[in-house]
């Protein structure tokens, strides 16, 4: 079977969807429907964070300015000292 989408189509569209949850109303992602999905989302990111193509990387690190939490304060490259000023 042939496919049109890159290998790594299913992470990047993840962190578009972190990205997307972001910038929604905060009552939206803040709301208990959500938060097992939410949960799930942050944890598939994390899981395969390592593995992912530099492009990949930034995407997860966009959406993370707009969804606190999202991934930790290493990962973005900011010392943790920094983070809690």
């Amino acid at each position: 079977m042939l496919s049109a989408e890159a290998h790594d189509s299913e992470y990047h569209g993840a962190a578009l969807a972190a990205l997307v949850v972001g910038i929604a109303p905060k009552n939206y992602r803040s709301s208990p429907e959500i938060q097992n999905d939410l949960r799930l989302l942050r944890e598939y990111l994390d899981r395969y964070y390592e593995k992912e193509s530099l492009s990949n990387r930034v995407a997860l690190l966009w959406a993370s300015a707009k969804l606190p939490g999202l991934i930790d304060f290493d990962r973005q490259g900011i010392p943790a000292q920094r983070a809690s000023q």
